[in-house]
């Protein structure tokens, strides 16, 4: 009799705890997707840069070389 009257308070409790943890779940995975995503990009930011300074460095050394000077 006296479980029937804390059968409602359980299931909210039981509801709260399930979104709980599924909020924090869901959290820490997009966490890590983010994570691993950024990481990736600032790997080709990188590369994107140095491939441009090697594109500049070339292209520099070439107007040099046709003005008679050294790079």
């Amino acid at each position: 009799m006296i479980f029937s009257y804390y059968l409602p308070l359980l299931f909210w409790i039981y509801l709260w705890k399930a979104l709980l943890i599924g909020a924090l779940a869901l959290f820490g995975g997009m966490a890590v997707w983010v994570t691993i995503g950024g990481y990736f990009d600032i790997k080709r930011l990188f590369k994107r840069i140095s491939e441009s300074h090697k594109a500049a460095t070339v292209g520099r050394a070439t107007k040099l070389s046709k003005l008679g000077g050294t790079p």
